[in-house]
């Protein structure tokens, strides 16, 4: 953590230190960070823009390899197909979900899991969540909602008409196959 550095006055202007040009600058030169205790980055715009051009690719290859991990992780624990229909996912960026199955693990675990951190996502149970691509975890979401409407049904009840549908062959045109 940086050593405080208190603003300064300079030709009637308030300006502040930026750690990484080593110049003192006006404080509209610096963005904001509510963490700070002065309300503003240590680095001034210029630099943090500088230091983003630099790392630009390294940057978008720790987020690829992140993302990578992640998927791995969830592919580990809940396998890689969907659920309810059967389909094989983690074939490319966004094809699948997590959903809560029950309003218990919604409550212990209030986020999306996609969004979580690895640490996070490796303490997660298994009977907490359902993997679903993100046609059967719209279907669910619309099912939830209607039987909200018409008369109450629990989240499993769901799952049990989707797969019957899947099982009668009524499901697969959701993803493209023919009836």
């Amino acid at each position: 953590m940086s050593a405080k550095i208190e603003h300064k006055i300079i030709n009637g202007v308030e300006c502040k230190w930026c750690g990484s040009c080593k110049r003192w600058l006006p404080l509209s030169e610096f963005s904001k960070d509510k963490k700070r205790w002065d309300g503003l980055r240590d680095q001034c715009k210029q630099c943090r823009k500088q230091y983003y051009e630099n790392n630009k690719e390294k940057k978008k290859q720790y987020r690829k390899q992140y993302r990578k991990n992640k998927r791995e992780i969830i592919k580990q624990k809940f396998g890689d197909i969907c659920y309810i229909c059967g389909k094989r996912l983690f074939k490319k960026k966004g094809d699948f979900a997590l959903h809560h199955a029950t309003y218990e693990s919604y409550l212990k675990n209030p986020l999306r899991p996609t969004r979580w951190n690895i640490p996070q996502l490796e303490k997660i149970d298994k009977e907490d969540f359902l993997l679903l691509c993100p046609t059967c975890h719209k279907l669910v979401h619309i099912f939830l909602n209607f039987q909200r409407w018409r008369r109450p049904c629990d989240f499993y009840c769901i799952i049990e008409k989707l797969i019957k549908l899947r099982k009668n062959g009524k499901l697969n045109w959701h993803h493209g196959e023919k009836k």
